[in-house]
C-alpha cells in the first residue's frame, strides 16, 4: 500500500485544505492500493503554538488589513535579500526541519504533497542538504508564486497557468515536463452532488484577494 502525505498548514478550514482535501479525494477514489494522509505541520509541531499564530493571524486580516498586506508584500511576495534569506534559513532549522524528518519518520510516506509554502520550503532544505529523497510535490493554491515556495528542489509543480508554469522554469531552471498546469484543484464531489439534483440551481463563487 503506497502512502501519499499532504500538508497544508493550521488547523482552520482555508484553501490549502480544500485543495489538499480534494486530491485526496480523487486519488483514492480513481487508485488502488493507495492511501491519503493530512498532516498540519505547525500543529504536529507545537498545537499551543499553532493557535496562538493562527489566532494572530486571523486577528490582523480582520483589524488591520494593511498591516496584513504590507507584511505579505514584503515578507512573502517579494524577492529576498541575501539578509532575508539567512535569516528564514536560520528560521526553519529551529527544530523545523528535525520535526519535518520525525514526521516522515513516522509517516514513512511514499511521496508529499505540499498545498502551503511553509512546509514546502522546509521539505525543499531537507533535499538540498540530501537528508530525505521522497518526491515532494507543490501544488499552488493562489495565481501567484510567494518567495516561500521551495524550488528547484522540488520534484513536481502544480500549477494554474501558463504564466506560472514560465516563472518556474525562469527563476529555478525547473523542466517543463515537470510542471503541469492543473488549475486550482477543485473537489469532485461538487459536480457529482450539482448533476444528481435536476431542480438545483448551479452557482459558482469565486473568492480571493487583488494584489496591484
Amino acid at each position: 500500500m503506497k502512502k501519499v502525505l499532504f500538508l497544508p498548514l493550521f488547523q482552520m478550514p482555508s484553501g490549502h485544505h480544500q485543495v489538499a482535501d480534494a486530491l485526496m479525494y480523487e486519488i483514492e477514489k480513481t487508485t488502488e492500493n493507495v492511501t491519503c494522509k493530512k498532516v498540519d505541520f505547525l500543529s504536529y509541531w507545537n498545537k499551543h503554538i499553532e493557535k496562538v499564530v493562527e489566532s494572530s493571524y486571523l486577528k490582523m486580516i480582520h483589524a488591520f488589513p494593511n498591516m496584513y498586506d504590507w507584511v505579505y508584500r514584503n515578507f512573502m511576495y517579494n524577492q529576498f535579500t541575501n539578509k532575508q534569506v539567512s535569516l528564514l534559513n536560520r528560521i526553519y532549522s529551529l527544530r523545523f526541519e528535525e520535526k519535518m524528518l520525525q514526521l516522515i519518520q513516522e509517516e514513512q510516506p511514499d511521496s508529499i504533497v505540499c498545498t502551503h509554502c511553509f512546509p514546502s520550503a522546509i521539505l525543499s532544505r531537507l533535499k538540498q542538504r540530501k537528508a530525505i529523497n521522497i518526491p515532494v510535490v507543490n501544488v499552488y493554491t493562489d495565481f501567484f508564486i510567494n518567495s516561500i515556495w521551495g524550488g528547484a528542489e522540488i520534484d513536481y509543480h502544480l500549477v494554474n497557468d501558463m504564466q506560472m508554469k514560465q516563472e518556474l522554469i525562469q527563476r529555478f531552471s525547473i523542466p517543463a515536463s515537470h510542471i503541469f498546469i492543473t488549475g486550482i484543484p477543485v473537489n469532485g464531489k461538487i459536480g457529482r452532488e450539482c448533476s444528481s439534483s435536476k431542480k438545483m440551481k448551479k452557482q459558482i463563487l469565486v473568492a480571493g484577494e487583488v494584489l496591484d
